[in-house]
């Protein structure tokens, strides 16, 4: 049996559009391939409006599709800046942990395995506390300018979840360059 990497990414991207507001598309992918870093990232051409998701799983289907349903969400809203904003890095962790595919005794490694990775937990564990809805991940896709999760600002974040303003700043940090 194969798995069909493009397939699953494009169910991804269609069942969190429909859940956080549809995808930008006016970029086409490329197929998924194999990064050679130790992280899955989402590459941007924003000139030739490209998108290029790129896995380090290749053997487990469980980090394989934790991977793939993660990267989905960079993919909604597209940008070429690797240094991600907090809140949607926060989300995308969330998104793929509570993917409808993902079980229970998998989410509790992936959980495990976050906790020793400070620059994709703290996001998440910052995210979480905002308690966020469907409803309200919706309203901040489509208020961000140019309906980019990178232009979320602190500002529109207590707009949209009635937070506090050090909350919403916490969520605009950048993730490192360096990872």
């Amino acid at each position: 049996m194969s798995f069909d990497l493009d397939k699953e990414l494009s169910k991804a991207i269609d069942y969190f559009g429909e859940r956080y507001g549809k995808a930008d598309t006016e970029y086409r992918r490329l197929s998924v391939t194999i990064n050679d870093k130790t992280f899955a990232e989402t590459l941007v051409d924003e000139k030739n409006k490209i998108i290029s998701v790129k896995l380090t799983a290749t053997t487990k289907l469980s980090q394989i599709k934790y991977q793939i349903w993660h990267e989905a969400v960079h993919c909604l809203a597209p940008v070429q800046r690797v240094d991600t904003l907090w809140f949607e890095e926060g989300l995308a962790v969330h998104s793929a942990l509570n993917a409808p595919h993902m079980k229970q005794a998998y989410k509790l490694v992936c959980l495990a395995e976050l906790r020793s990775k400070p620059v994709w937990y703290a996001p998440w564990q910052s995210f979480k506390k905002l308690n966020a809805t469907l409803p309200q991940i919706k309203r901040i896709h489509e208020s961000a300018p140019q309906r980019r999760f990178d232009n979320i600002t602190p500002s529109l974040i207590i707009e949209v979840f009635a937070t506090c303003p050090a909350l919403a700043d916490e969520l605009c940090q950048r993730l490192p360059f360096n990872r």
